[in-house]
């Protein structure tokens, strides 16, 4: 910890957005949250940068061969039938093999 207070505080903020969410409109409501944080706290002297954005994309569908190949081994692995966990982050660095075309299946968080 240091003994002293900093005069400025730096903060990299890793925003992963979903399939129905667009790097535009993130960008877009952090902008506002922003706004209205400066709003609140004038004396602030705030300033931000978009540094990279990737789109979300959707999950392969349940029925796809990777998909099922991986509840199979889950399955015959775990000993009873498989059970999908929901409400969880679905956001992870797999956006990047579904956008380039890389068939695949997230097991766990």
């Amino acid at each position: 910890m240091p003994s002293f207070s900093a005069a400025a505080c730096r903060l990299l903020l890793d925003l992963r957005i979903g399939p129905r969410t667009t790097p535009a409109q993130a960008r877009a409501e952090f902008a506002a949250f922003v706004g209205e944080l400066h709003q609140r706290r004038p004396e602030l002297d705030l300033d931000w940068r978009m540094v990279l954005s990737i789109p979300g994309t959707p999950p392969p569908p349940v029925d796809s061969w990777i998909v099922s190949a991986a509840i199979e081994a889950w399955e015959h692995e775990a000993g009873r039938p498989h059970e999908p966990i929901t409400h969880t982050s679905g956001a992870t660095d797999a956006n990047i093999l579904r956008s380039r075309g890389v068939a695949h299946a997230r097991v766990g968080m």
